[in-house]
């Protein structure tokens, strides 16, 4: 199961950018495949770090889980066209994995996994930072 989709990724990106990064064969369409393979590495992406929390895969999914499955799937399709990242999808990246580091080592909480009895507390520590100390995170604080 997906952490995010299609419609997830067009509210982050305009569908004109979306056949920019996808369509190859120049047909005029999204190319729906190569969002799922994209979704798909980015889902890997964050399993690789979650798997040390909570078991896999994450049902339901909470809200920001799906935000950050559509930011990996939207890297993921810009690496596909250019040999580096821009410098905003590079920084975006390293917050991104900078967060799921800290969830994966007990040090910052995913918000909803708690509430779907998934994180294990024991591994969380006290006065966890508030996720809006994450640029791009902001509006998920549990």
């Amino acid at each position: 199961m997906a952490y995010s989709s299609l419609a997830d990724l067009r509210q982050l990106s305009s569908d004109a950018d979306l056949l920019q990064l996808t369509d190859d064969q120049g047909v005029g369409s999204i190319d729906t495949a190569r969002v799922d393979a994209a979704i798909l590495r980015g889902d890997q992406r964050i399993d690789a770090y979650l798997a040390q929390v909570a078991p896999l895969p994450i049902n339901p999914v909470p809200a920001i889980l799906t935000q950050i499955s559509a930011k990996f799937a939207l890297i993921e399709l810009h690496l596909r066209r250019q040999t580096s990242l821009s410098r905003t999808w590079a920084e975006e990246a390293s917050r991104l994995t900078r967060y799921l580091e800290a969830v994966s080592k007990g040090r910052e909480q995913l918000p909803g996994l708690a509430l779907v009895g998934l994180f294990s507390p024991s591994k969380a520590k006290a006065g966890l930072p508030p996720l809006s100390n994450y640029p791009g995170l902001e509006g998920f604080d549990s």
